[in-house]
């Protein structure tokens, strides 16, 4: 088998991996051990996430004591993942940011193409009680996979009882090749900063209705960058994300 990736970046599984069982519909469950019982995250998520966190946390925890610290500088890390990876993501920097907070630690997280992963208590957690985690979204165009799980009404046996699921997305965006009246003729990127609303059309985009479109945004953001140099100017500057 393939050597595991680095523990600050999270790939999407295969088809055949054992934790994409319980990915599967908008059902959540009470995690408290992941971000300190704040909201509720996706159950899929958490289990994923849980087969993974002592070799990531652990694996960080020695990192973090033998690195050295810069003369008068903070200690930095960074997570990144796309797709499920970014998912997953979220939840480890969340909970890396809770840790380090006091120590000074910054935590900057970047995901692609990621699904959202709790609710709005969860993302108020993330987005007011965490100041030293900056975590920002990237969105390709029609990646439906940027918009689900949808919110809605389900079974109670799914949702603890719970009748209303609420899912959300914490952090800023940047919504590359955007669909919408928006924006301008120099760029077709839109930023929104975090707590600010998405474009009018983000959740009305017709190419989500296109699943070979889909897939393209959703697997084309290891080429993007390289394909429109615009991107680099939509990015906000450092320490805006």
């Amino acid at each position: 088998p393939p050597p595991p990736p680095p523990p600050h970046f999270f790939t999407t599984p295969t088809s055949q991996h054992p934790i994409l069982s319980g990915l599967v519909g908008s059902e959540m469950c009470i995690r408290d051990r992941f971000i300190g019982g704040a909201g509720r995250v996706h159950a899929g998520y958490a289990e994923a996430y849980e087969m993974l966190r002592k070799d990531i946390e652990d694996a960080v925890r020695r990192e973090m004591d033998e690195a050295p610290s810069s003369s008068g500088k903070s200690k930095r890390l960074v997570v990144t993942g796309h797709s499920l990876g970014g998912a997953l993501s979220t939840i480890c920097a969340g909970r890396l940011a809770a840790e380090y907070g006091k120590e000074g630690v910054t935590v900057d997280a970047v995901t692609f193409g990621q699904p959202r992963v709790g609710d709005k208590e969860f993302v108020r957690h993330l987005d007011e009680d965490l100041p030293n985690l900056n975590y920002a979204r990237v969105v390709h165009g029609g990646d439906l996979f940027a918009r689900v799980p949808t919110s809605g009404y389900w079974l109670p046996t799914s949702n603890e009882g719970r009748f209303a699921v609420e899912y959300a997305h914490a952090g800023s965006m940047l919504w590359t090749d955007a669909n919408d009246e928006n924006v301008s003729s120099a760029t077709t990127h839109l930023y929104r900063a975090k707590g600010e609303q998405d474009p009018a059309k983000f959740m009305r985009d017709a190419r989500m209705l296109n699943p070979v479109t889909v897939a393209n945004h959703h697997s084309g953001y290891a080429r993007f960058f390289d394909e429109d140099e615009t991107i680099y100017d939509a990015w906000p500057e450092s320490g805006l994300l």
